[in-house]
C-alpha cells in the first residue's frame, strides 16, 4: 500500500496518505531503513501492495531480475523508468534493462492504481539539485548463527515431519563502491558492485560447492543544461557479468549460463514554453541493450519429468540478443494547477535474437516409482534459424482534467491507446482501444475519502511478440529409444509424438485485446494524537487475457478419461486422485499440432483490502504498521513459480488439455496476506536505528501427479487448483534492522551504517516438493542471516 513507505523523519514532514498518487521513498527515508540495495529488496521491505515473486531476500538477489506484481497485475505488466523515461527491457517484460544505483536516486516512486500500468520510477537529482560530492563503500556477507525463533513457531508441519533441508542460499561476500561528484549544472557518478553467492544446486561432479560470481559497473552523467540549451539530460550505461546465471532458479551447475550484458540509456527533457497558464513539456529517450549467454555444457539437455517442478523458472538456453527502445512524448498543460492536460506518448521497441546452439537436442526422463533407475521418455530435436527480429509499438493520446465539483475534487482521463506487434516472420497484431478513468476525492473535516473507477487496455509485452514470431526455435518430439546412457542421440528416434515451436504458432482471427477494470475505495481518518489510519479496498478484473490453445485435428484427438483408468494400478497414485479427469490422445494426428494465440474464456479476479496505522509529524520516533488481505483467481500456464504460474506468461504447454486441468486458481502473486511493520527512532542528530518486519503468506501451490499410461506417454497434471484456497508454500517472516551513526567532519560528514538481514535467523522453509511421491517435503529454506557494513562520505549541506 503506498502509504507504507513515507517516513520522512529527517525533514519533519508526515507520510503521503494518498494511495492514488502512489508510494514514494525519498533519499532521507532510504538512509533510515535497511535494504539489500536493489529494486526487488525495496519492494519486498517497503511496499505493502507489491508481491516479490523471487525467493531471494535481504542482501541476496542483487543481480537477479525482479518479478514484482501488485493488485492483480501480472509481473510482466510492471514497467520501470528513470526521470519518467521508460527503461523496461524491450526483450524481457517486467524487468528493468538498467537499475539506478541504490544510493544515487533522490526518490523512487511506485504507482499501481491511477495509471494504465504499474509504474516504478527512479528520480535522479541532476545539476544544481544534486549533492556536491560523495562516496560510499559497503561490504556484506552471510554470518549464520543460531535461529532465535522458538522451534515450531514459524515452521509448517510438513517441514517438522520430514526434516528441513540445511541447504540455503548464502552470500559469501559482496561489495559496493560508489562515487558521485557535481559541478554547476552537471553530475557524474560511478558504481561498482560485486558478489559471490552460493545456491543449493551449485555443486561440481564431486559434490563440492561452487559459487556464482557477479559484477556490475554503472556509470551515469547528466545535467540541467546541454551547452547553452536549457535541457535536462542523462546518459547511463551498465555492464554486467555473471558466471552461473540461472542458479537462483535452482538450475544445476551444468545448466547455468555465463552471461555478459551491456545497456545504455539516453534521455532528454525540455520546456519550450512556460507561463502560469500554459506549459509545454517535450522529451525523448533511447534504450539499447546487448546480451550474450553461453554454456560450458557439451551434452544435450536432459530434464526429469519427476523433478522439473523443482526449478523456479523455465530453462533459458544459450544465445545472444540485441534490443532497443525509442520513445517520445509531449504534453500541453493548461490553467493554474494544470487543470487540463493533453498529451501524446509513443514507444517503439525492437529485438534481434540468435541461438548459438543450432541442432539442439533435449531429452525427458521419468524416475521409476518402484526402482532407483530412470528411463527415457521422449527427445526433442530443435531447429534454430539464423535469427529473429520483432518490434512492438505503443501510441497513446490522452486528455486529463482536474476540477472541483459539488465539494468533490474530480480527476478524469480519456485516452485512445494503440498497440502494434510485428514479427518479420509471423503474424502481425494491430489493436486500437479506448481508456477511461474517474477519480473522486472529498474531505470531511480532517478525514478524506476517494473513489476510483478505471478501464484500461493491456499493453503488448514481449511474450506476445515472441509467440507470434515463426523464426523462433521449433522442434519435433520423438519417442526416445534410449540405449541406457540417458544421452539423446540422433539415431535414437522412435515414433513422432508432436511438433511445436515458432513455425507452428498462429493468431486467432477473432482475437480481442485484454482489458483491465478497477474499482478502488479508500479513506484516511483524522489524526488522533500522532497517528492516522488509512484503509483501501480494491476490486480488479481482467477480461480476455491471452492464452494458447490447440486448434485443428490435434485438438479433436483428445478424449476424456480418469486418472485412475489412465494410470492403472500405479502404487504412487493417491486414492483421492483416481477420479480426476484427464485427456487421452487418440493416435493418428501426431505432427499436425497448431498452437493459437487466443483469449482465455475465464475472467481473472482480484479482491484486496489494505489497512495502515502510521505516525505523522516530526518526532524522535516513527511507526508504520500495515496489513493486507487478498483473494485472487486467474488462469495461468501449467506449473509453479513466477515464470509459469502467472497470467501474463504465454507458454505453448498451456495448449495441452491436461495442462488445463485445475488450471484456474490462485496465481503466484496472489499471496493471501502481508503484514509489514516499519519502526525506528533517532536518539539524537547523529544516531538512528530502524527495523522492518515482514510477515508474508506463502506462494500458491498444487500437487503434481503423473498419468503414466496415457497413449501419448506419461503426462503431468495439477491434481488440485493452485492455492484455492490451499495448499500454499510456507508463510515466512524476516526482521531486518539498520543502525546508522553520523560523525560530522570539517567539510561534511562520515556515516557508518550497519544492516542485518534476517536478524532472527529464521530457518523457515519457503518451498516444498510438489510431486505426489514426495509431496510437501522441504525443498528450500529462507536465506540465512547476513550483515552489511557501509561507510559513506557526505558533503556539508548547502
Amino acid at each position: 500500500m503506498p502509504i507504507l513507505t513515507t517516513l520522512s523523519l529527517l525533514l519533519g514532514f508526515g507520510p503521503d496518505l494518498d494511495p492514488l498518487a502512489g508510494a514514494e521513498v525519498s533519499a532521507e527515508e532510504r538512509a533510515l531503513l535497511p535494504s539489500g540495495g536493489h529494486a526487488a529488496s525495496v519492494a519486498d521491505l517497503w511496499f505493502l501492495e507489491v508481491a516479490n515473486l523471487r525467493t531471494g531476500g535481504g542482501a541476496l538477489a542483487t543481480f537477479e531480475a525482479p518479478a514484482l506484481a501488485a493488485h492483480g497485475w501480472s509481473w510482466t505488466d510492471m514497467r520501470f523508468s528513470v526521470n519518467g523515461h521508460d527503461v523496461t527491457d524491450p526483450a524481457r517484460s517486467g524487468v528493468p534493462l538498467v537499475e539506478v544505483p541504490h544510493s544515487l536516486w533522490s526518490r523512487t516512486h511506485l504507482q499501481t492504481l491511477a495509471t494504465d500500468r504499474p509504474r516504478w520510477d527512479w528520480q535522479l537529482a541532476l545539476g544544481a539539485a544534486a549533492p556536491e560530492a560523495g562516496a560510499r563503500l559497503a561490504s556484506g556477507r552471510s554470518v549464520g548463527g543460531p535461529t532465535l525463533i522458538p522451534e515450531g513457531l514459524m515452521d509448517r508441519e510438513p517441514a517438522l515431519r520430514w526434516g528441513a533441508t540445511p541447504e540455503r542460499r548464502s552470500l559469501l561476500f559482496g561489495t559496493d563502491v560508489e562515487a558521485t561528484a557535481s559541478v554547476p549544472g552537471y553530475r557524474v557518478a560511478v558504481e561498482e558492485r560485486r558478489a559471490r553467492q552460493g545456491y543449493p544446486t551449485l555443486v561440481d561432479d564431486s559434490g563440492a560447492p561452487l559459487y556464482e560470481d557477479a559484477r556490475r559497473t554503472t556509470v551515469l552523467i547528466g545535467g540541467e543544461r546541454l551547452g547553452l540549451l536549457p535541457l535536462r539530460w542523462l546518459l547511463m550505461s551498465a555492464q554486467t557479468r555473471r558466471t552461473h546465471a540461472g542458479a537462483e532458479h535452482r538450475y544445476p551447475a551444468a545448466d547455468t549460463l555465463s552471461t555478459t550484458a551491456s545497456a545504455l540509456v539516453a534521455t532528454v527533457d525540455a520546456q519550450p514554453y512556460r507561463d502560469p497558464r500554459l506549459r509545454i513539456d517535450v522529451g525523448g529517450g533511447l534504450t539499447w541493450g546487448d546480451e550474450h549467454r553461453a554454456t560450458s555444457r557439451q551434452a544435450p539437455y536432459v530434464e526429469d519429468l519427476e523433478g522439473q517442478w523443482e526449478r523456479l523458472a523455465r530453462l533459458e538456453l544459450p544465445g545472444s540478443s540485441r534490443r532497443y527502445a525509442l520513445e517520445g512524448r509531449a504534453a500541453l498543460r493548461l490553467g493554474a494547477g494544470e487543470r487540463w492536460t493533453v498529451s501524446a506518448a509513443a514507444r517503439r521497441t525492437g529485438v534481434w535474437a540468435r541461438s548459438v546452439i543450432p541442432g539442439l537436442r533435449t531429452g525427458m526422463t521419468l524416475a521409476a516409482a518402484d526402482a532407483s533407475g530412470v528411463r527415457g521418455l521422449w527427445m526433442d530435436e530443435y531447429q534454430t534459424p539464423g535469427g529473429v527480429h520483432e518490434t512492438t509499438g505503443h501510441l497513446r493520446l490522452e486528455a486529463a482534467t482536474k476540477q472541483a465539483l459539488a465539494g468533490f475534487s474530480v480527476e478524469g482521463v480519456a485516452a485512445v491507446d494503440s498497440a502494434r506487434v510485428v514479427a518479420d516472420a509471423g503474424a502481425r497484431l494491430q489493436q486500437l482501444s479506448p481508456a477511461l478513468g474517474l477519480t473522486l476525492r472529498r474531505r470531511v473535516g480532517a478525514a478524506s475519502f476517494f473513489l476510483l473507477l478505471r478501464r484500461e487496455p493491456l499493453a503488448p509485452t514481449t511474450e506476445v511478440s515472441a509467440f507470434l514470431d515463426r523464426d523462433r526455435p521449433s522442434y519435433a518430439r520423438y519417442a526416445w529409444q534410449d540405449d541406457g546412457d540417458l544421452v539423446p542421440e540422433a539415431d535414437e528416434h522412435g515414433r513422432l509424438l508432436a511438433v511445436g515451436g515458432g513455425d507452428r504458432h498462429e493468431l486467432d482471427p477473432d482475437l480481442v485485446r485484454p482489458m483491465s477494470h478497477q474499482l478502488a475505495i479508500g479513506a484516511a481518518s483524522p489524526r488522533f494524537g500522532p497517528m492516522r489510519i488509512v484503509g483501501a479496498g480494491l476490486l480488479h478484473v481482467f477480461r480476455n487475457r491471452y492464452t494458447v490453445r490447440l486448434v485443428g485435428p490435434a485438438k479433436d484427438s483428445y478424449r476424456a478419461t480418469t486418472l485412475g483408468e489412465a494410470a492403472g494400478a500405479d502404487p504412487a497414485l493417491p486414492a483421492e486422485d483416481r477420479g480426476l479427469t484427464v485427456y487421452a490422445r487418440t493416435p493418428g494426428t501426431e505432427g499436425l499440432e497448431r498452437y493459437q494465440l487466443t483469449n482465455s474464456d475465464r475472467t481473472d479476479r482480484f479482491l484486496g483490502a489494505e489497512l495502515c496505522l502510521t505516525s505523522e509529524g516530526e518526532r524522535w520516533w516513527f511507526v508504520n504498521l500495515a496489513a493486507t488481505g487478498y483473494w485472487s483467481l486467474a488462469a495461468a500456464p501449467f506449473g509453479l513459480y513466477a515464470d509459469a504460474n502467472d497470467p501474463g506468461i504465454l507458454d505453448a504447454g498451456s495448449a495441452d488439455p491436461n495442462h488445463q486441468v485445475n488450471g484456474y486458481g490462485s496465481v503466484d502473486a496472489g499471496r493471501a496476506y502481508h503484514i509489514k511493520l516499519i519502526s525506528g527512532l533517532r536518539l539524537d542528530d547523529l544516531l538512528s536505528a530502524a527495523l522492518v518486519l515482514r510477515y508474508t503468506d506463502g506462494e500458491p501451490m498444487t500437487r503434481i501427479a503423473v498419468a503414466r499410461e496415457l497413449p501419448q506417454g506419461p503426462t503431468a497434471v495439477m491434481a488440485v487448483p493452485r492455492g484455492d484456497p490451499i495448499p500454499r508454500f510456507t508463510f515466512h517472516m524476516t526482521l531486518d534492522v539498520r543502525v546508522r551513526y553520523v560523525q560530522p567532519l570539517y567539510h561534511g560528514a562520515l556515516a557508518i551504517v550497519l544492516d542485518v538481514y534476517n536478524l532472527l535467523g529464521s530457518g523457515t522453509e519457503i518451498l516444498e516438493r510438489t510431486r505426489s511421491a514426495a509431496y510437501r517435503r522441504s525443498l528450500e529454506m529462507m536465506p540465512g542471516r547476513a550483515v552489511s557494513l557501509a561507510v559513506e562520505l557526505m558533503p556539508a549541506p548547502g
